[in-house]
């Protein structure tokens, strides 16, 4: 039995949408997800990773999904 089995399905999922926003946000920039890896392992000041992460929050912060904006509360949780 793995501990993935004692996280909440709500965790789970939560991950899982945060994992496929980030992919789209790439997909958009024209970014391979190896190359973001890469880069964020690479940088021993974690400049890349906080960057990375300021652009996936602007991200969620403007994206229009199909459903409209999302909620203010929505990109603070990720």
């Amino acid at each position: 039995m793995s501990l993935s089995a004692f996280v909440l399905t709500n965790t789970q999922k939560a991950r899982t949408t945060a994992i496929s926003a980030f992919k789209r946000m790439l997909e958009l920039e024209d970014v391979i997800l190896e190359f973001v890896q890469a880069s964020i392992l690479m940088d021993a000041s974690d400049k890349r990773l906080t960057a990375t992460m300021d652009r996936l929050g602007y991200y969620l912060a403007t994206n229009e999904g199909k459903n409209g904006k999302l909620a203010r509360n929505t990109a603070s949780s990720y």
